[in-house]
């Protein structure tokens, strides 16, 4: 299965903040942590790393989805001769001779 990756420009801002945030480590406001993330503790790195995956979490899992659904117009296609069934594809005769 192929899967589409989305180009950068598409992103919501708060999306590609989450993203920045856990990955440097940033601390969330109220958090009493250095800003650079070779100046934390483990453990409060350890923390850190907890909230923002919480955060990522409780936004994706009320996010709407932002993958186009394919509309089926398969019944439309097929009233319109454009898809035949199985048996008329079957009936498909080869040259006997070469």
């Amino acid at each position: 299965m192929r899967k589409k990756l989305e180009r950068m420009r598409t992103i919501p801002a708060k999306e590609k903040k989450f993203v920045e945030d856990l990955l440097w480590n940033r601390p969330h406001d109220g958090f009493d942590a250095p800003e650079d993330y070779r100046q934390q503790s483990k453990e409060q790195r350890a923390a850190i790393n907890q909230h923002h995956i919480a955060a990522i979490n409780e936004h994706f899992r009320t996010a709407e989805s932002r993958v186009k659904k394919k509309t089926s117009d398969f019944a439309a296609r097929r009233s319109a001769g454009e898809i035949t069934s199985s048996k008329a594809r079957r009936k498909v005769s080869l040259p006997t001779s070469i």
